[in-house]
């Protein structure tokens, strides 16, 4: 009949109204979920965007130490170079001061025993002045006497 057919139609009807809010409800959470997205979409965003500009900036950063550590790695090597450049020079230096040292040394042993050689001579050499001396000593007091 009409009546039952008007009935479920309002029946159908209304089940669709409820749907269509139902629908359009959960439209607006999706809407409201969108947007959402939307804002941590941009937040994060702006991170990337954050972080890729502290990367660029530690690369930078990098090459600037890595230039440094070039630098001081250089000058270590310099250093090296002229520690181990001076540390040879002090060692022939070295060995040349002990042959010099051993010349001087052979020397002082040398005139030593000549020293020693000429010490019986100078003996005699004192024992002769003394006995001259005293020889002279005599002579003037003799030839003090024979003029008195």
């Amino acid at each position: 009949t009409s009546e039952e057919s008007m009935g479920r139609l309002a029946v159908d009807g209304e089940a669709w109204v409820n749907a269509l809010a139902t629908k359009e409800q959960a439209l607006r959470a999706l809407e409201s979920d969108l947007d959402a997205l939307k804002v941590r979409n941009e937040t994060l965003q702006g991170l990337l965007d954050s972080v890729r500009e502290d990367a660029d900036q530690s690369k930078a950063q990098l090459k600037v130490l890595e230039a440094e550590k070039s630098n001081l790695q250089t000058a270590i090597d310099n250093a090296e170079n002229e520690a181990d450049r001076l540390t040879s020079n002090m060692n022939q230096q070295k060995e040349s001061f002990k042959s010099e040292l051993e010349v001087a040394r052979k020397k002082c042993r040398d005139q030593e025993q000549e020293l020693e050689k000429l010490r019986p001579e100078l003996s005699v050499v004192q024992t002769q002045t003394i006995a001259l001396k005293e020889a002279i000593e005599s002579m003037e007091a003799r030839a003090a006497k024979a003029s008195a």
